[in-house]
């Protein structure tokens, strides 16, 4: 990627080449890519619909384009093997991909929006855990 391009603009193009790119990265980090492999592999078609999952619901949280469909939630409480202190990681990656894409008021949009869902995550998957939450 290189580093002088930025979308100046957010429309789900744009939202469609985040997704790329950090799930890119996400394949590539050694905590995280495992245990999305293993999840998504066992999704039929693979990355592919996921990855068109995560634009719309990413057009739908950021753009109102309302054509997520899905339990953010409850996809997450399918993965066992994910450490809560894996969260810093996928947000770190998450913001880093943000700030090489948008412009800086663009990206903390997505920072923002993707904090406040990670918070909203983790307490899920804390409280799931400990049986106080039904899938």
């Amino acid at each position: 990627m290189n580093p002088e391009f930025k979308f100046s603009g957010v429309d789900e193009g744009a939202i469609r080449q985040l997704v790329e790119v950090f799930y890119g990265k996400i394949k590539r980090d050694p905590g995280l890519g495992p245990i999305f492999e293993a999840a998504v592999s066992r999704s039929p078609g693979g990355w592919a619909p996921h990855l068109q999952t995560m634009t719309s619901f990413w057009s739908s949280v950021v753009l109102g384009a309302g054509s997520y469909r899905g339990n953010p939630m409850k996809a997450h409480f399918r993965l066992p093997h994910f450490e809560l202190a894996l969260f810093e990681r996928w947000l770190s990656l998450f913001s880093e991909t943000a700030h090489e894409l948008f412009e800086p008021n663009a990206a903390a949009i997505f920072v923002n929006r993707s904090r406040v869902m990670a918070a909203k995550l983790r307490e899920g998957l804390e409280m799931h855990r400990a049986g106080k939450l039904p899938e």
